[in-house]
């Protein structure tokens, strides 16, 4: 039976994780917030009620910067002098990081899915009348 103790620490743990995540990525918190919340603004709400013809190319726009950002921060936040490691093992880092109490790596994977998060429905705007992916 799990004790309102371990569930104290681990929340303490999750706490102390996410303080330490938006210290270190407070630039890119922002621009996902800024980001995000302008697009879904533009795209879903004033572009239906004033222009509708606007809605490809805002959607291409935010694909192109959308892959910027993603190019960028990767290159930007990247530690200079890493090493490259390469594990076959299915969810090796998401093992890592719980179980072996690596923040570092954890805070990777953090980015990862928040960096990708935008791509899904700016893909299904920017792409959704494309001739090539019609059946």
């Amino acid at each position: 039976m799990i004790s309102k103790e371990w569930i104290l620490r681990q929340m303490f743990k999750v706490v102390w994780f996410l303080k330490l995540y938006i210290r270190q990525y407070y630039l890119l918190l922002a621009f996902l917030a800024v980001f995000v919340l302008g697009y879904i603004l533009f795209m879903h709400w004033l572009n239906i009620r004033l222009l509708n013809k606007l809605r490809r190319p805002a959607a291409l726009a935010g694909l192109v910067v959308e892959l910027a950002a993603i190019i960028g921060f990767t290159l930007l936040f990247r530690e200079a002098g890493a090493s490259r490691r390469y594990e076959l093992e299915l969810f090796w880092s998401y093992k890592q990081w719980i179980f072996g109490k690596n923040a570092a790596l954890g805070m990777e994977i953090i980015n990862n899915i928040l960096l990708f998060f935008p791509l899904g429905f700016i893909l299904t705007d920017a792409l959704r009348r494309c001739s090539v992916w019609r059946c």
